[in-house]
């Protein structure tokens, strides 16, 4: 197993925490526009298979909630950075479950036509704890109901392997 990592979108985990997205909420879908954080897309050399993704999950969101990767199998990093337990489901899949302050590393695969995910905890779907992995092949992803959602998925958090 190669170890040797680039870090690409950490800053997103850091900005998208609870407390940022509750501070930035009324800063309107364009607030990170010029930081150069622009919509939810693969960075630059794209997301391909063999790349871990890391999904920050708290109270109530995924981050990445969006992103748009080409088919394959993945690694991903389950990142609870939540107060309570958080999971997360592929289409298809098993429920993978971190609790509060955990981290749990599993695989994922990404259909021709992209998966969809969320969190199985009672209430955190419908609180919107959701996302999609799009695909060239993909239709695109419905749009976000609110603000902290698309604020979420404005950046993907990717250790990409080199």
């Amino acid at each position: 197993m190669n170890c040797k990592h680039t870090r690409i979108g950490v800053a997103a985990i850091l900005l998208f925490s609870p407390a940022a997205l509750a501070a930035c909420a009324d800063d309107g879908p364009n607030a990170g526009s010029e930081a150069g954080i622009g919509a939810a897309s693969a960075p630059a050399g794209g997301i391909k298979p063999g790349d871990t993704v890391e999904f920050l999950a708290g109270e109530f969101m995924f981050v990445p909630a969006d992103f748009i990767a080409a088919p394959g199998t993945y690694t991903g990093v389950l990142i609870n950075d939540g107060a309570i337990e958080h999971d997360i489901i592929f289409e298809g899949g098993d429920a993978i479950v971190a609790g509060a302050g955990e981290s749990v590393e599993f695989e994922f695969t990404v259909p021709e036509d992209g998966v969809r995910y969320w969190c199985s905890i009672p209430g955190h779907e419908e609180a919107g704890m959701v996302g999609f992995v799009d695909t060239s092949s993909s239709a695109a992803p419905a749009e976000p109901a609110d603000d902290s959602r698309a604020a979420s998925a404005a950046m993907p958090a990717v250790v990409a392997n080199p």
